[in-house]
């Protein structure tokens, strides 16, 4: 097909290449080293090392990792913002101060975050625009669409998503799923970032079931139950409901990095 390509459309370059980019990628050679496919242009980042304020730069980003090892989130924040300020064009520097503004807002009151969160989504929005494949910006964005529910739930299904959310983070997914059971059954419209927590605390309960201790008498070599202490049926259905809320998810958020990370977590423990 590819030498059929490149007979039918000489004057095109990309089909005029494929044939050598096939037996490239045969060999191991991703595809877009070798081809000039349509679509938009990444804009290329410069190194922060070949920045001329560069050790301003790495001066700033030092003093924001100390302060958030400190717990000083507040100094984090605004280390990271003169960082950016050296250089406010730079997309590293743009996930820095937005995961910075980000980790601040959610140590706060929803109604004195919600502003940081905003000035964190108007630091992404732009900077993704010009490195649409930058792996920090999209983990920034998706920080940033998990927790706007922490920030702006206006009902009562957003204000149980809120609160399944402050469970799964202080380590109780059990009881996180139970309300996003409630909030992912009684929703118009599936929202993705419910599936994506769903699924998440479907597999974390999954995983504390397997590693953790079983009963008293269960789960010795002689209980028919198994190591698990009898766990595996259940831990079984967490799986099963964890990737049909996945497929769903993925179907109407299809380059969700969290799901696709889910995903791997549930092939590991089904492995």
């Amino acid at each position: 097909m590819a030498q059929q390509l490149a007979r039918a459309f000489p004057a095109d370059p990309s089909a005029t290449r494929l044939p050598r980019a096939v037996e490239a990628a045969r060999h191991g050679m991703p595809l877009d080293m070798l081809l000039d496919l349509p679509g938009v242009k990444a804009a290329p980042v410069t190194p922060l090392a070949d920045l001329p304020q560069a050790s301003e730069i790495v001066r700033a980003i030092r003093d924001c990792q100390a302060a958030r090892a400190a717990g000083d989130l507040a100094r984090a924040q605004a280390q990271a913002e003169v960082a950016r300020g050296l250089a406010p064009d730079h997309p590293d520097l743009a996930a820095l101060a937005a995961q910075a503004a980000l980790e601040l807002a959610r140590s706060l009151p929803p109604a004195e975050g919600r502003r940081l969160h905003a000035h964190a989504e108007e630091l992404v929005a732009p900077a993704l625009a010009r490195f649409p494949a930058h792996v920090h910006l999209q983990d920034a964005r998706e920080a940033l669409q998990r927790y706007r529910v922490w920030f702006a739930a206006a009902g009562a299904l957003e204000e149980l998503h809120r609160k399944a959310l402050r469970l799964a983070d202080s380590g109780r997914p059990e009881a996180a799923v139970e309300l996003l059971k409630v909030v992912f059954a009684l929703e118009p419209r599936h929202d993705p970032e419910v599936c994506a927590l769903l699924a998440e605390c479907l597999v974390a309960h999954a995983e504390l079931l397997r590693g953790g201790p079983p009963p008293d008498g269960a789960g010795g070599p002689d209980d028919p139950s198994g190591p698990d202490g009898g766990a595996g049926e259940q831990i079984a259905q967490q799986l099963a409901t964890a990737e049909r809320v996945l497929s769903l998810g993925r179907e109407i958020s299809p380059e969700h990095r969290g799901m696709d990370a889910t995903r791997r977590r549930l092939e590991e423990l089904r492995g």
